[in-house]
């Protein structure tokens, strides 16, 4: 099922069930399936698609309210670090690495990139599929 939604993003016609030569390589569409896997950077995605450019920083204090069922504005420095640090150690790298995101090691700054509506789409498709199966 999941197969059907990262080919209709990717533009990869094959599945799991179909032959095995992908019109697409395969580690694209698995790289982007781990790289939606992950709460954070479904996160990032989302903020990125929605609202542009940020900071790690700007970003680490989103996904830290989130986590912590808070407004922004009232996460600890303990919080946002323990997301930014995550972020800016693995995180923003994966999605840069996926094309998803251009992320600026030394300024610390992410912008979408061009298949960042893709991403997102994705990460949209998979949460309705989830939520249909509850």
């Amino acid at each position: 099922m999941f197969g059907a939604i990262i080919s209709r993003v990717t533009g990869d016609d094959t599945t799991a069930d179909a032959d095995p030569t992908p019109t697409q390589p395969a580690a694209s569409a698995d790289d982007l399936a781990t790289a939606v896997a992950n709460q954070r950077r479904r996160i990032v995605l989302r903020t990125l698609a929605d609202e542009g450019a940020a900071d790690a920083d700007t970003l680490a204090t989103t996904i830290a309210g989130v986590e912590n069922g808070k407004p922004p504005e009232l996460v600890t420095s303990t919080e946002r670090n323990r997301v930014y640090i995550a972020l800016t150690q693995g995180h923003l790298e994966k999605l840069d690495d996926c094309g998803l995101i251009h992320y600026d090691d030394r300024a610390k700054t992410v912008a979408p990139a061009e298949d960042i509506d893709a991403g997102a789409h994705l990460v949209e498709e998979l949460h309705e599929t989830a939520e249909g199966q509850r």
